[in-house]
């Protein structure tokens, strides 16, 4: 089955800001900050044991990918969640490898991830960005839908999976656009909930 697909249309970020103790930083193209990055990926996105082989594939193959591209999040000085903001030519960005370990869940830390990235994006100028995600991932889908995303009209079955979750989400009215970020319909005609 097809990822869900999401875009953003520049605008500037809701501010979200970390829970208190926490810091975001600049990932170090260095092996000890690559065993933090993929500590954190194995949680959901990589396999338990993935390692640095799986770093360079997913990272440092992807097009135009610059290692200051990934932010860390830490709380004493521990790694514990990551999101990756590509900017390609022509102003379009790529969110990657979104991942939090499970102690940070459930903390707003994903809310505040997603207004780094797209602080990060609109201040390098990116008129619109794209990410994709599963089903599954109802709290970051929550998030992305906080951060402006809107589902994509891609494939025929989109706009019936994209119902279902926004009606198990009770979140009505969300834009839904195509590949070019053109509003083709409102999904879940109602009252607007968030």
């Amino acid at each position: 089955m097809a990822q869900l697909k999401m875009y953003w249309r520049r605008k500037a970020p809701q501010y979200y800001p970390l829970p208190e103790g926490y810091t975001a930083r600049t990932f170090v193209d260095c092996r000890e900050d690559i065993n933090i990055w993929v500590s954190i990926c194995r949680n959901g996105i990589l396999r338990e044991n993935a390692d640095e082989k799986d770093y360079k594939e997913r990272m440092l193959d992807h097009p135009n990918f610059k290692t200051d591209d990934i932010i860390m999040i830490e709380k004493d000085g521990v790694g514990l969640a990551t999101i990756t903001a590509i900017i390609h030519a022509g102003g379009q960005g790529y969110i990657h490898m979104v991942a939090a370990k499970p102690e940070c869940r459930g903390l707003g830390i994903g809310n505040a991830m997603n207004y780094l990235a797209t602080k990060k994006l609109y201040d390098e100028g990116c008129e619109s960005a794209t990410l994709t995600t599963d089903e599954f991932r109802v709290p970051a889908i929550r998030s992305y839908l906080r951060a402006g995303f809107m589902p994509v009209d891609y494939d025929e079955d989109m706009p019936l999976r994209w119902e279902k979750l926004l009606r198990e989400l009770n979140i009505k009215n969300v834009e839904m656009v195509d590949m070019n970020g053109n509003t083709v319909r409102i999904l879940n005609r109602g009252s607007e909930e968030r």
